[in-house]
């Protein structure tokens, strides 16, 4: 769990998320995703998520200000309610088809941050983009501390026991997981 909080803590700071800007999380209902609309949130941004419609709810709990099915047909219009004069950053934690589209709704130079291992690494001309790995410094941990504070992270997750390792696989496989997948171990 603090490895996916401290990925998304790491990708607000490669875009100096602040108070007052309006940023795209695509990708919002993932872990790292999820973990990032909180944060964000939590620091005054106006988070714009994307999702399917069936996590929107979630990412919306999250603290999202708008959710936005990357594929619909009608995302143009929900990008102008949401981000009428484009976003100020996007955090990138999936890429599909789609992403170009969000990105020409990027403010001029904006940045766009993705964390390692997001393929294909994504690109948009005139715009910086920053691969960046999750802090796991002592100064990091304290941070995340402070944001958290005494709250529960309110991160989705799917528990299956240590014998449901295959049925836990086959899940991820599948793709598009809302949260986290969770082993628990009996000892």
């Amino acid at each position: 769990m603090p490895c996916i909080a401290l990925t998304a803590q790491s990708g607000l700071e490669t875009l100096k998320a602040a108070r007052g800007q309006t940023l795209l999380v695509f990708g919002a209902s993932g872990g790292v995703g999820s973990c990032a609309v909180w944060l964000g949130s939590e620091k005054g941004a106006t988070v714009v998520g994307t999702a399917r419609p069936d996590a929107q709810q979630y990412v919306r709990s999250l603290g999202a200000a708008h959710t936005i099915d990357p594929n619909s047909p009608e995302r143009e219009s929900a990008i102008k309610r949401a981000a009428q004069d484009g976003f100020d950053g996007a955090l990138v934690t999936a890429n599909s088809d789609a992403l170009a589209y969000f990105f020409s709704h990027l403010k001029p130079k904006a940045r766009i941050a993705f964390p390692n291992g997001v393929e294909p690494k994504p690109r948009f001309n005139g715009h910086p983009v920053s691969a960046f790995d999750g802090s796991m410094s002592h100064g990091a941990f304290e941070k995340l501390n402070a944001a958290i504070g005494t709250r529960a992270l309110p991160l989705k997750t799917h528990v299956f026991s240590f014998k449901d390792v295959a049925a836990a696989h086959r899940r991820i496989e599948e793709g598009h997981v809302v949260g986290k997948i969770v082993l628990h171990v009996d000892l």
